[in-house]
């Protein structure tokens, strides 16, 4: 059974929430457990400044929520961090709170600009990998029909994974660029039609019994 010094030293370390938590739990406990926990919310202010703080944690994290769609939207607008500082007034975030809270969603929202932006690579490199994909995918459905005589239906979803493939890496951008997205769709019905006549080229060489 812990000490009542090791009980203290771990309450110490617990986060306002996880002190809410247990507080709620305190009956539960023994006398010593009990003990230590109201010497650690003392020492924090007590229980109401701790359950105050919460209730400003979940304030600001409401807040974030809400700027971020706001802030989002004005990058994709064409206005600049310090625009949106001038836009914008938290009333909850302190001012470094909001200005780490910008200096992330300009973050994320150029990572999805590089990736839905369409430039010569994307083309490029989207085709030469749609071309490898294509075969490899094409192989596959051409195998299944040539070994088993059957076509599975979930191998569908394959052919459109193995073309993303070479793209993806090539290209290096998602299926949420409009250019990617396209090319996987296109070199996927090359590649089942490959796939077919690759079959009707070489036949059934399955079991004989088939």
């Amino acid at each position: 059974m812990p000490t009542t010094e090791e009980l203290i030293e771990l309450y110490r370390d617990s986060s306002d929430s996880e002190l809410f938590e247990i507080h709620l739990k305190r009956d539960d406990f023994t006398e010593e457990a009990r003990k230590a926990l109201d010497m650690v919310v003392d020492e924090k202010g007590g229980f109401d400044a701790l359950n105050q703080r919460l209730e400003l944690e979940n304030q600001k994290e409401d807040e974030r929520a809400k700027l971020s769609e706001q802030i989002f939207n004005l990058f994709d607008s064409g206005k600049s961090a310090s625009d949106i500082q001038l836009l914008l007034s938290p009333t909850v975030l302190t001012k470094d709170e909001f200005s780490e809270l910008i200096e992330s969603e300009e973050l994320e929202f150029q990572e999805i600009s590089k990736d839905t932006k369409s430039k010569p690579r994307t083309f490029i490199g989207g085709i030469i990998g749609g071309v490898i994909g294509s075969i490899l995918a094409g192989t596959m459905w051409g195998a299944q029909m040539i070994y088993s005589g059957r076509i599975f239906w979930i191998l569908v979803i394959g052919v459109f994974v193995i073309t993303y493939g070479p793209i993806r890496i090539l290209t290096k951008q998602s299926y949420k660029n409009k250019v990617v997205l396209i090319l996987t769709f296109l070199f996927s019905v090359l590649a089942f039609i490959g796939g077919q006549l690759l079959f009707e080229n070489v036949g059934y060489l399955g079991p004989k019994e088939f």
